[in-house]
């Protein structure tokens, strides 16, 4: 990304600023302070302490969240100390970087130790971590915070990823189908998680979640500052996230009390609500009975 500074930033004249590549979200939360657009994001050490999922993993296990072992490998040796305490198959991942980044299912050591081969024969500095197998529903909680008080949520369920064959993992990162979905569980550990890594949430935070063998919903990283990118859907169902944010960025921008735009604070989009997007073809939100809420017609999106 292009090389940022506070006096060029200061020099646009705009009243906010907002990043959704990870390197923005960080360099904004640094220098935040120095800004005379605001913000609205967590803190420098809260957006480092979730881009980096092997201290983030360990945050979510001390806060008890959850029970599995997370192993940080570096070298050979790790890749074995892993699969000796983990067994198989577990799953490895890249420690920084999005879009599920170095992500595989290992379920034997050739395949495990030949991934790691391959991305350090690229980067010799590369850092995996290692976890158990998680086999349930890949869920995604998306959050506006204020002064840590929750201002509005929504669950969703990841159906299907785009071009999954072109990653081993089968996940690229970017959901091609989701659905909404109603969960008091998702919405308790949730909120837990949020409050493991900050506080005093403010901003935007996204958190992924993969259940476990019994349906407890097990948190994976947390997007701390930083929308999904399917979010501007959402306001085709009726609540705007990006209108919210700026609404809390200046006292000026209250034409409505936020409690007037929204009807819940949890769940604050309907339940069977189904995202659909893909390259090169027209989004689609459909309602729980199949209606188009937003976009065209469905055979055209198949089509496409």
């Amino acid at each position: 990304m292009p090389q940022l500074s506070v006096d060029a930033v200061n020099d646009l004249g705009v009243d906010a600023a907002h990043s959704q590549a990870e390197q923005g979200v960080q360099w904004l939360a640094d220098h935040g302070d120095k800004l005379d657009a605001k913000t609205l994001c967590p803190s420098g050490r809260v957006v480092a302490l979730s881009q980096d999922k092997w201290e983030a993993c360990l945050q979510f296990r001390r806060a008890q969240l959850r029970r599995d072992m997370v192993h940080l490998i570096q070298d050979p040796s790790g890749v074995t100390e892993a699969a000796d305490d983990l067994g198989y198959p577990f799953w490895m991942r890249a420690r920084h970087g999005a879009g599920a980044r170095g992500s595989a299912l290992c379920e034997n050591f050739v395949q495990a130790d030949s991934w790691a081969q391959y991305w350090w024969a690229r980067d010799p500095k590369y850092d995996f971590i290692a976890e158990a197998y998680l086999p349930g529903r890949d869920l995604a909680w998306t959050s506006l915070w204020h002064d840590g008080e929750l201002v509005a949520s929504f669950g969703r369920e990841r159906l299907e990823y785009i071009y999954p064959k072109l990653a081993p993992s089968g996940r690229t990162g970017t959901p091609t189908i989701a659905k909404t979905i109603h969960d008091q569980l998702l919405n308790e550990v949730a909120v837990r998680t949020v409050m493991a890594l900050d506080e005093r949430p403010n901003g935007f935070y996204s958190v992924d979640f993969r259940e476990d063998e019994f349906g407890y919903p097990c948190p994976t990283e947390v997007n701390a500052g930083r929308c999904f990118t399917t979010s501007y859907l959402s306001t085709a169902a009726g609540v705007n996230f990006m209108d919210l944010w700026c609404r809390m960025l200046n006292d000026k921008l209250y034409f409505e009390p936020i409690n007037k735009l929204i009807d819940r604070i949890y769940d604050c989009l309907p339940a069977g609500l189904t995202w659909m997007r893909h390259i090169d073809c027209p989004e689609l939100l459909l309602d729980a009975e199949g209606k188009v809420l937003h976009g065209g017609s469905p055979l055209t999106w198949v089509a496409g």
